[in-house]
């Protein structure tokens, strides 16, 4: 874990120095996951976090996973939490720019997940990274992206940040009223919108619990493989998905797959996605045989 504290000065330097010395290199594979959060989570005894377990599924994918906790940045207003993103993205480029000279990593094969704020991270993580190195990592993946003060600027998490975005809306369905957490607006090169992404099954009008489904969702691609949360498209774009207008479902080939097997599926632009109420395992709906 690369652990981002506010107790001392945000600093290339000293992270290299307390954490990425003692990366061990015999173990390493070629891909790359970095997770980013925020949430001051707690742990149960296996050491997972209840907020969402990404560690406990490492085992699933064949890389290494780099969690990286900025709670410590996070622990104040949000404008200050928001401003301190742009921050901890910059950090993370220059950390990745370490680990791409020690060790046989490609930046071109780095997956990059954040959630809320960390959605954001990821945005300026691979935009840096970018910018000092002309190399883009190869995703992001955001999880319902913080919202406010990012809705109507051009610095939020966006397609140009790597080579392939996918996003995951839960609870920007709101239209900008105050009790939006997430982004509405479409920002990946695939933006999936779930359950017109508000009002999320089991949640019970709490728009926390919209917020948090997105990376339960995501780790439902990879809990429950037996079942596809395969999507539909809006072919006639977002302002017909804010109108409601979308159009009947069809079998057509542009449809998509939301989850970490997202690059597969063929459907781009403004996916739609049904999801069950849970739990984890339970949430995927599957596809009713015409």
């Amino acid at each position: 874990m690369v652990d981002i504290d506010s107790s001392s000065p945000l600093s290339y330097e000293a992270i290299v120095r307390s954490h990425l010395l003692g990366f061990e290199s015999g173990e390493h594979k070629w891909r790359g996951y970095v997770k980013t959060h925020q949430e001051l989570e707690h742990r149960d005894q296996s050491g997972c976090s209840s907020h969402w377990r990404l560690e406990c599924v490492a085992m699933r994918v064949d890389g290494n996973v780099v969690v990286v906790d900025w709670s410590g940045l996070a622990a104040t207003t949000y404008a200050n939490a928001a401003a301190n993103t742009a921050a901890v993205g910059r950090t993370l480029a220059l950390v990745m720019q370490r680990l791409v000279q020690e060790f046989p990593l490609s930046a071109a094969l780095v997956h990059a997940i954040g959630y809320s704020f960390g959605a954001q991270v990821s945005g300026f993580f691979g935009r840096n990274l970018k910018k000092n190195t002309g190399t883009l990592i190869a995703r992001i993946t955001a999880l319902d992206p913080a919202g406010p003060l990012f809705n109507e600027t051009d610095v939020c998490v966006c397609p140009e940040d790597a080579a392939f975005v996918d996003v995951i809306h839960t609870s920007g369905g709101y239209k900008h009223q105050p009790w939006q957490l997430g982004l509405l607006r479409p920002t990946g090169h695939v933006d999936f919108y779930v359950n017109g992404a508000k009002n999320q099954p089991g949640c019970y009008g709490s728009t926390l619990c919209d917020h948090m489904r997105a990376p339960i969702l995501f780790l439902e691609s990879l809990v429950n493989k037996a079942c596809r949360m395969v999507s539909r498209p809006c072919r006639e774009g977002f302002a017909a998905f804010l109108r409601g207008k979308c159009g009947p479902a069809d079998a057509g080939l542009d449809r998509g797959e939301m989850g970490f097997f997202s690059p597969r599926a063929i459907g781009r632009g403004i996916q739609l996605v049904s999801t069950g109420a849970g739990p984890l395992g339970y949430f995927c709906i599957k596809e009713r045989k015409e």
